[in-house]
């Protein structure tokens, strides 16, 4: 069975299948190789005792059908019926765990996905699937904001294996860090809404060449690989925000960094592992 962790909501719980999905990482066929391989290659309870010599193969079958009738786990019936001891059983619960193919692995062992980003990926789904303990988001500025950083993250993750960190929201600042490269977009709609991301010319560099690796040196269309991630990011959020009952439509990036006096809205400082952090901020 595959680990749950909690979904973005924080109620309903989702599988690290389903994460990898969402995020992009792998497609569904993917994961039904790499669950028909763990099909194969899991040992039952039984087989287990088996291959220890506990048991034969007729024994299993006789608690497997004793099974049916009583709902009880396979080594409570064995003991029972006097194939198995306690002990027995503990052996062969360990032989099993110690065998066992996880769906991590088995999504290596097909090709879906690399050790090192599934490594990065059940990282960020085992902290989901900690109690969140932070009050609610409320107000359509708060709101609009979870949705366009959580847009954020998955993308930066997704496109460049740019993983980043969530830390508590500021209010907005004057302006970017001046040596960052900083495309933005103001969304139409029913409310003003603005983006504005912000990223390091080494993660910009980073970015380039895992979006854009065959349209010159990364260097020099740095920010050209920003500009669109900012349209994925808003090809994603527009429908996010408009299931949060926030009407929203896209329009082009720039690249001039607005003027904030007097506006409302957050600044989300995404701290990423040996390199200066993401800054995004949205503003009303």
């Amino acid at each position: 069975m595959e680990a749950r962790a909690r979904s973005e909501a924080g109620k309903v719980p989702v599988y690290l299948g389903d994460y990898l999905i969402e995020l992009g990482f792998i497609t569904a066929s993917q994961l039904r190789e790499a669950l028909a391989l763990q099909q194969a290659e899991n040992l039952r309870l039984g087989e287990c005792a088996v291959s220890l010599g506990f048991m034969a193969p007729q024994a299993v079958q006789q608690v497997t059908l004793a099974q049916r009738s009583q709902d009880s786990p396979f080594g409570e019936v064995a003991v029972k019926l006097g194939h198995l001891t306690a002990k027995q059983v503990a052996r062969a619960l360990d032989h099993q765990r110690t065998t066992h193919v996880r769906l991590g692995e088995a999504l290596v062992r097909v090709g879906a996905i690399t050790p090192n980003l599934l490594a990065s990926v059940v990282a960020d789904f085992e902290s989901s699937s900690m109690p969140n303990s932070a009050p609610p988001v409320v107000g359509s500025l708060a709101v609009a904001t979870e949705e366009l950083v959580t847009c954020v993250q998955r993308m930066l993750m997704r496109v460049g294996q740019i993983r980043t960190k969530l830390v508590p929201w500021e209010p907005l600042d004057p302006g970017p860090c001046p040596p960052y490269i900083t495309t933005g977009i103001e969304f139409t709609g029913q409310e003003r809404l603005g983006l504005w991301l912000s990223l390091p010319p080494s993660l910009s560099i980073q970015l380039a060449n895992a979006l854009l690796p065959d349209f010159g040196p990364p260097e020099l269309i740095a920010h050209d690989a920003l500009d669109e991630l900012v349209n994925m990011v808003c090809a994603y959020a527009v429908n996010a925000l408009k299931s949060r009952g926030i009407d929203v439509r896209n329009s082009p990036p720039r690249r001039a960094v607005p003027l904030f006096s007097g506006a409302a809205g957050f600044l989300v400082v995404l701290p990423v592992p040996n390199e200066p952090p993401v800054e995004v901020r949205v503003m009303r």
